[in-house]
């Protein structure tokens, strides 16, 4: 119905709220896994945002999009690099500005991140955990929910296996619920988990959270990570 009611509204539209919209769409589309309908949607904000010389709007749906691809390895390494890069530039230059800045400064280094975990760069995973660790814009609004989401990532992937547990059950407390809560990617750290728990030597704990994650919602974003669960719990027996 969104996408129906941006359609007839065509112009009548300013761009800037277009570029917003058009994003929001594509994020919808990502949560419940339409690849299709994402990369449209995300090409048409990334395009219109252009359009009306909103730089920022136009680096945060590309760099969103790029993310979305990455898992589901429609980007190479090189293109997912360089478009956070060129973003990364922009950020940091006294041509941005804006209430995002900030905000977008760290996600850069998130989504860098991100990518470091998928591919086992534990070099990169730790150098950006550290700036992530030290961000201003986290500080400020107090989210130490995403250090610790992110600490407990990267000390599953660089084979701190204990510290990983202890950080995953401390950050996932309130989500271990049967059936599992709603929050979006919540299997993704249920596949980190149950590997940090497979390698700590508790299978049996491993099985149960990596069970968790295949009844997390499909409409929540956790479409990316239940093939990879299911991989891990064939490898494990």
């Amino acid at each position: 119905r969104a996408a129906t009611t941006a359609e007839q509204a065509g112009d009548q539209i300013p761009l800037q709220q277009r570029g917003a919209l058009y994003y929001d769409l594509a994020y919808l589309h990502f949560v419940h896994g339409e690849h299709d309908q994402t990369d449209e949607w995300f090409a048409r904000s990334v395009e219109v945002s252009e359009q009306a010389g909103n730089t920022a709007g136009a680096h945060i749906s590309r760099l969103v999009w790029m993310r979305v691809r990455l898992l589901r390895e429609a980007v190479t390494p090189q293109e997912y690099r360089a478009a956070h890069d060129a973003a990364l530039a922009y950020f940091a230059s006294d041509e941005a500005s804006g209430p995002h800045v900030a905000r977008w400064q760290m996600n850069v280094h998130a989504h860098l991140l991100d990518f470091a975990l998928l591919t086992e760069d534990t070099e990169l995973a730790q150098a950006k955990l550290e700036l992530i660790e030290e961000d201003p814009w986290i500080r400020e609004v107090g989210r130490t929910d995403l250090v610790a989401k992110y600490q407990a990532r990267v000390a599953t992937v660089t084979g701190d296996s204990a510290r990983a547990v202890r950080l995953f059950a401390a950050y996932l407390s309130e989500h271990l619920t049967d059936p599992p809560s709603s929050l979006e990617e919540l299997s993704r750290d249920l596949y980190y988990y149950g590997r940090a728990l497979a390698d700590s030597g508790d299978p049996d704990a491993a099985r149960r959270m990596w069970g968790l994650g295949l009844r997390t919602p499909d409409n929540a974003a956790n479409w990316p990570w239940k093939p990879r669960i299911r991989t891990a719990l064939a490898d494990l027996e």
